[in-house]
């Protein structure tokens, strides 16, 4: 039996979760926190690994070890009341009792350390290397680990209360420490600034006596009037008090400040319960029927889609105010009338406070915008416009970026340029006073072997840091198992910088030890699928994610491309070039059918970009599955009125000069579509558009 077949046989036999790669195997260690890849093609990688040892043994060694030394640095934590936040790639978030907030890795960075001797002490040392948490003492790592299997009681994460609302006590106490900071500049005399934010007037002892009467609601100051806004307990609406008005300096003249500070009170009082018992019976009434208040903007209610709007703010309260609270219920629920007469029929009658349950309401559907046929005369226009766009593109410096871009340009699909206008486009930048290595390797990338010998030169004089160009990154990852010693100065962990250096591009390239690094960083509960999956290669993911795992994902990506109504920007860029990326084409037909798309990006919102932000789109779209559909869809949005779109937008911005921003993002979907437009034109017939 092979030693890869008994280290495989070893992990499932301890329950290890495994990734099968070419030619080797990765295994999670038990504790949870790295990946043992053992890759024997490797060399920068498994240079200190001694090919004639017992893999296995090896191997549960490497674990025991990393058991060990985690157990004692989560013991030492545990002593300072810190609180850990893990991922399974290593990356620990630590919070002190204060708030406080500290990075640790105990991924590669330990198991590295660990191979290259088995000293537990100083491999604990080392992970408290660059990390700003209080490092232990020899003695205190000496002690935690002569500890290790001794049950200890870690610090548990606990959810934060809400933090507490201002008083319109407090309130009026900042507004008069606002008073005593404006007159400092008046006055050189302490005493003086003291007595400045000391209460005294009518209108303050009004405040006060109205503050006294409400000491648990929740209040705060708007600063451009500054008056106080004392919240409803229902919170949509609150009550304003302005200090400089009219009014309050009547009512303080008529009745007197402790009088004038009660009738405010009692008013608020009255409004508040009224405003309660008329939401109590709507909200009642509401439930019954199966309907939600919107997470994402709570004016709206329905059951799936918006249904209809609810006014609670202040219009709600005026009508209290002046009609009372049946008034109030046709205010709200006028237009429905059933639903009206029902909540006024049970009015008055709850004795709790009555919630909408809340979830995300999509947009009713817009009206459908068609897509006209395209006619011959057309595919001849916008063939020739897309020439000329790529045409003109190809001379820009812009185009260089390009070239490394995934979803502009993929060498295995793509063919809207040619090799030639690549290599003389780099031309125009060789010879200057500093290297240019994205210009080098785009001309090494057409068999240029002059520039392939250069850039190892280069490689073998410069030293790696976190700005080091990506092409300069590709280059060594090609060359790491010709110069092992130099890619793992590139590619090792280092205390000082990251666990895994150019994760982002080595997963590209195709390395698996990258790729789950960057799956297993990611933690985000509102994503739905992983943004890494657009960067690591399909036949990668697919053997380093558990297929079910993948599925779930697949299958999420999908309900998102069915249901998404928020299009006016483009939509989710992640989202499509995971989809372009892993080849899941059934979201193209999903795109196609979504009823929202095409409403959102021609007419969005005021304030929304809409289609001029959607260059990621067509790229993704194109990528991903070019059709008869997206053929008409790039034809219809090349005719838009672009300037319309970009005029609406513009005056949505007060004071802000957007036109070159406006510009740039045109200029880029005129690319986009460009390119768009060439992929679909080589893989659908004339005859199906």
């Amino acid at each position: 039996m092979s030693a890869l077949d008994k280290l495989k046989r070893y992990a499932a036999a301890h329950r290890l979760e495994t990734y099968n790669v070419v030619d080797g195997l990765g295994v999670r260690f038990s504790d949870g926190f790295d990946v043992y890849w053992f890759m024997p093609e490797e060399r920068w990688y498994h240079r200190n690994y001694d090919p004639t040892s017992d893999l296995t043994k090896y191997f549960a060694t490497l674990d025991e070890q990393r058991q060990q030394a985690i157990d004692a640095i989560r013991s030492y934590l545990a002593t300072l009341d810190i609180v850990i936040n893990a991922l399974p790639n290593g990356y620990w978030s630590l919070e002190d009792s204060g708030g406080v907030v500290f990075n640790l890795h105990v991924g590669i960075l330990l198991t590295e350390t660990l191979a290259r001797g088995p000293n537990l002490a100083f491999a604990v040392e080392e992970v408290f290397k660059g990390s700003a948490v209080k490092s232990p003492s020899a003695r205190q790592i000496q002690q935690h680990l002569s500890e290790y299997g001794v049950p200890f009681r870690e610090t548990v994460a606990t959810e934060e209360p809400d933090e507490a609302d201002a008083t319109p006590l407090a309130v009026l106490q900042f507004m008069r420490s606002c008073k005593s900071l404006q007159e400092r500049f008046r006055s050189r005399s302490g005493k003086a600034i003291t007595n400045t934010a000391k209460p005294k007037g009518r209108i303050w002892r009004t405040l006060l006596q109205f503050a006294d009467r409400l000491p648990h609601s929740s209040a705060c100051l708007e600063l451009l009037d500054g008056s106080m806004h004392v919240d409803f307990d229902d919170k949509f609406d609150s009550y304003v008090i302005a200090p400089k008005s009219i009014e309050l300096r009547k009512l303080v003249r008529s009745l007197g400040s402790e009088q004038a500070g009660n009738h405010l009170a009692d008013e608020f009082e009255q409004l508040n319960s009224a405003r309660q018992q008329v939401l109590n019976a709507v909200f009642a009434v509401l439930r019954r029927h199966g309907f939600y208040l919107d997470s994402f903007e709570e004016k709206y209610v329905g059951r799936e889609l918006r249904e209809f709007p609810l006014d609670l703010g202040e219009n709600l309260t005026a009508v209290i105010s002046k009609s009372g609270e049946e008034a109030a219920i046709g205010h709200i629920l006028g237009q429905h009338a059933e639903l009206a007469q029902e909540a006024i029929e049970i009015l008055g009658s709850a004795h709790e406070v009555v919630t909408l349950d809340t979830r995300p309401l999509r947009r009713a559907v817009p009206q459908a915008v068609e897509l006209p046929p395209l006619t011959e005369a057309q595919l001849s226009e916008y063939d020739d416009r897309s020439r000329l766009v790529l045409g003109k593109f190809m001379k820009s410096d812009a185009a260089l970026s390009a070239f490394f871009d995934r979803l502009m340009w993929d060498t295995a699909i793509d063919t809207w340029a040619q090799a030639s206008q690549w290599q003389k486009l780099a031309q125009k930048h060789v010879g200057g006073k500093h290297p240019r290595p994205d210009v080098e390797y785009i001309l090494m990338s057409f068999g240029d072997e002059i520039y392939k010998s250069r850039f190892r030169e280069r490689l073998t004089d410069i030293e790696p840091h976190f700005e080091s160009p990506d092409q300069d990154i590709e280059m060594m990852w090609h060359l790491r198992n010709e110069l092992p010693e130099l890619a793992a100065k590139w590619f090792g962990p280092s205390p000082y910088y990251e666990d895994i250096p150019f994760a982002k591009v080595r997963a590209r390239l195709g390395d698996p030890i990258a790729g789950r690094y960057l799956l297993d960083d990611w933690d985000d509960e509102d994503e739905i699928t992983p943004p890494a999956l657009a960067n690591i290669p399909q036949s990668v993911v697919e053997r380093i994610v558990e297929p079910k795992q993948l599925k779930s994902w697949r299958e999420a990506a999908s309900r998102w491309a069915i249901e998404e109504w928020q299009w006016e920007r483009g939509g989710d860029l992640d989202m499509l070039s995971a989809a372009a990326n892993m080849g899941w084409q059934e979201m193209a037909d999903h795109l196609a059918a979504n009823p929202y798309i095409l409403p959102g990006l021609s007419k969005p919102s005021e304030g929304e970009p809409g289609i001029l932000y959607a260059s990621g789109l067509f790229l993704a779209w194109s990528k991903l599955k070019p059709s008869a559909f997206l053929l008409k869809f790039i034809g219809f949005a090349m005719n838009m009125d672009r300037k319309r779109l970009m005029k609406d937008f513009s005056e949505q911005c007060v004071g802000i000069s957007v036109e070159n921003v406006l510009r740039s993002w045109s200029n880029q979907l005129d690319i986009a579509l460009a390119i768009a437009w060439h992929r679909c034109r080589e893989h659908v017939p004339s005859n199906n558009v």
